[in-house]
């Protein structure tokens, strides 16, 4: 740790202190995430992997940690001591990066040998998007009262119990439907689409604090990642599908989609 930051640390209870921050939240955040400093999660390790030990291991989400190299045996060794609830090897070798880890529907330990034999359910449909949807629907019927009660049959279910919501206007309950579908579909392949339609994906996906420039690196390596490099469209062919060449071939009055490709 830099000197300059000692200042910042407790000589003990810094694990405690720094997990009220994650206190009274949404139940979904710590079902979505891996949260830091909670409970534990099974993985794997590498080497014992080798030798034919599938014993699941426990490991913690600290921040920040020592090293990159995260091996169970490495971190026994003298210089770190860790004997259980290993530290949970962050990406990169910028090891005081933060980064959210997935945890919805990642396996723990040795589940199965391949990711493609998982026990877990492949997703088709789930009747929370079905209820967002519907609730949009409403909303523009101006139906307020019976959109907000879709959302509130997510929100209010037994196992996330949020308080429910209210829609003051059209305008309140978009937003409001918007960022209960960010909370309860992430990771389901259904977000990055509902961005595009909506027409939000620049402002949430590429917003200013990563350094957004039009038709530049977003990110300019302040990503947990750090490999930058996406860029947004000056012809907005991010949020407008072409009509496809087939389509236009079999039809002389349809035209080539502006700023695509063909």
């Amino acid at each position: 740790m830099k000197a300059s930051n000692e200042h910042l640390y407790l000589s003990g209870g810094n694990e405690a202190r720094l997990k009220k921050a994650w206190e009274n939240r949404d139940p979904r955040l710590n079902y979505n995430v891996i949260m830091p400093y909670g409970e534990e999660f099974l993985g794997g390790d590498g080497d014992m992997y080798k030798a034919g030990n599938t014993t699941p291991v426990p490991y913690v989400y600290r921040w920040p940690v020592r090293q990159s190299s995260h091996s169970v045996k490495a971190q026994e060794a003298a210089d770190w001591g860790v004997t259980g609830k290993y530290d949970l090897k962050q990406d990169g070798n910028g090891e005081a990066e933060f980064a959210y880890r997935h945890r919805k529907f990642v396996m723990e330990g040795y589940d199965c040998e391949y990711a493609y034999n998982s026990p877990i359910d492949e997703l088709i449909l789930r009747y929370a998007y079905v209820l967002l949807m519907w609730s949009e629907a409403l909303l523009q019927l101006d139906e307020l009262d019976a959109a907000a009660e879709k959302v509130n049959m997510i929100r209010q279910r037994t196992s996330v119990e949020m308080p429910p919501y209210t829609f003051a206007s059209k305008e309140d309950g978009l937003n409001k439907i918007r960022n209960e579908s960010r909370r309860e579909l992430i990771n389901e392949s259904v977000n990055f689409y509902e961005e595009l339609r909506w027409g939000t994906l620049r402002e949430t996906k590429y917003s200013t604090y990563m350094g957004y420039e039009p038709c530049a690196h977003t990110c300019n390596g302040q990503q947990s990642s750090g490999n930058g490099g996406v860029k947004w469209s000056e012809t907005n062919d991010y949020s407008i599908f072409p009509v496809p060449s087939a389509e236009i071939e079999k039809n002389p009055n349809l035209k080539k989609t502006p700023g695509w490709l063909y």
